[in-house]
């Protein structure tokens, strides 16, 4: 079996199916399967529409389905099974959601952090949103990471600082507060 060599890696995520590997995005539009030996078990090109997806910033397994959070391409639902691919178009504030940086799940909505803020896919309705700029002034910010506090709240880490997201019962939008941070300056120093 090859092992990986001289790859960008750019995503990680456990397989759910085979406890002893991990899934693994590169930068050349590439998803490995890894044993814990650093053994490649399977490998796979991703294309949407016979075009590279560009670099796999992010994964999340949810036991059927790959998602894969893009550079160029947005969001990727990959079917490892059969190899089948879907591209979901994500709403924007700006024209820049092609880019996902991280993934999480809470119930059954896709939390999505993009080049464009946040956004919500329900996989019930397929129904994506991009939640508003916490700090009220119009602009983009950049959702670096997304980290799970507890049951309900999540904090995501953005080029505006530290952001709240708390879901509430009764209430189908979350609620953002700006934590710590630079408050709505929106800046892309990278990109």
């Amino acid at each position: 079996a090859k092992r990986i060599n001289h790859q960008w890696i750019e995503a990680l995520s456990l397989d759910r199916h085979h406890l002893a590997s991990a899934w693994v995005g590169s930068a050349t539009s590439n998803i490995l399967e890894v044993s814990n030996s650093g053994r490649i078990i399977h490998s796979y090109h991703i294309t949407n529409n016979n075009q590279n997806v560009g670099d796999i910033e992010a994964i999340y397994d949810d036991g059927k389905y790959l998602w894969l959070g893009t550079f160029y391409s947005g969001l990727t639902r990959f079917d490892p099974i059969t190899g089948h691919t879907k591209s979901y178009k994500l709403p924007s504030n700006n024209n820049l959601w092609g880019r996902v940086n991280e993934l999480h799940l809470y119930n059954n909505i896709l939390l999505i952090g993009t080049s464009s803020g946040i956004a919500l896919l329900n996989l019930s309705t397929n129904n994506a949103t991009i939640l508003p700029d916490p700090s009220g002034i119009k602009g983009p910010y950049s959702v670096l990471s997304i980290a799970k506090f507890d049951k309900d709240t999540y904090f995501l880490g953005t080029t505006d600082g530290l952001i709240k997201l708390q879901f509430r019962s009764n209430n189908p939008s979350p609620a953002l507060t700006i934590v710590a941070g630079l408050a709505g300056t929106g800046a892309y120093p990278f990109m």
